[in-house]
């Protein structure tokens, strides 16, 4: 039997769980559930990233007395890249995006339709523009990433606004990357870079220099213990 991974079993009190639509309905249109009476089950119109941020505020204007964890998990960056609301879904170019020198062999860039239809619309059926090619998904694909930046400056925004950022520790972090066409290859399980590095910020004020850095090996297994570590 497999174990029960749900938030519950792993210890959290209340949860959220959803933020993605079937099919093409992706980010945009997502399903959420509540367990441990924060809220109840709804449907949200409209990016999942922007609903995260209100659920997010909620919960640390209701803790914001005591001590709390809050963890906060983002679909995106993640297929389907191309559920994404504008400005995000035309910032970038396609012909004027930057790409790594592991995507070129021989003068060619990569293209494998399976692994394309797959990053636009993951379980939806898609058909594919004509002339699509890797510009097109590194385009969506760092749109999707800028869409979490600005996320992420919501939630320190509430932290802020709150009163909270002098005693509250921040963590970010991935579990993976995505090679994304680098070596002629798609998605992650591969040991590459472009799959397996992936950033570990820290924000800790009075305690982290801003600006530091290490060059330590590390991994998001042990993000609990050392956060549990730095709270007592």
């Amino acid at each position: 039997m497999a174990p029960d991974t749900s938030p519950r079993a792993l210890g959290f009190q209340q949860s959220w769980l959803g933020g993605t639509g079937p099919g093409a309905d992706g980010y945009l249109r997502g399903r959420w559930h509540a367990d441990g009476g924060i809220g109840t089950n709804h449907v949200y119109e409209g990016y999942t990233l922007e609903h995260q941020s209100e659920l997010a505020a909620d919960f640390m204007r209701k803790h914001r007395d005591r001590p709390f964890l809050l963890h906060l998990a983002p679909s995106p960056p993640h297929m389907p890249i191309a559920s994404l609301p504008e400005p995000y879904r035309s910032m970038y170019r396609p012909a004027e995006i930057p790409l790594r020198t592991s995507v070129w062999k021989d003068g060619q860039l990569p293209f494998d339709e399976r692994w394309f239809k797959i990053y636009l619309g993951e379980n939806a059926p898609v058909t594919l523009p004509p002339g699509i090619n890797l510009r097109d998904l590194h385009a969506l694909y760092y749109g999707q990433v800028t869409a979490v930046d600005d996320w992420v400056g919501r939630v320190l925004k509430t932290i802020s606004d709150l009163g909270l950022a002098t005693n509250t520790i921040v963590l970010f972090t991935s579990d993976h990357g995505d090679l994304l066409g680098s070596h002629q290859l798609f998605n992650k399980n591969q040991h590459y870079d472009e799959a397996i590095r992936v950033p570990f910020l820290m924000r800790w004020p009075g305690r982290i220099k801003p600006g530091f850095m290490t060059g330590r090996s590390s991994a998001w297994w042990t993000s609990c213990p050392r956060c549990l570590t730095c709270a007592v």
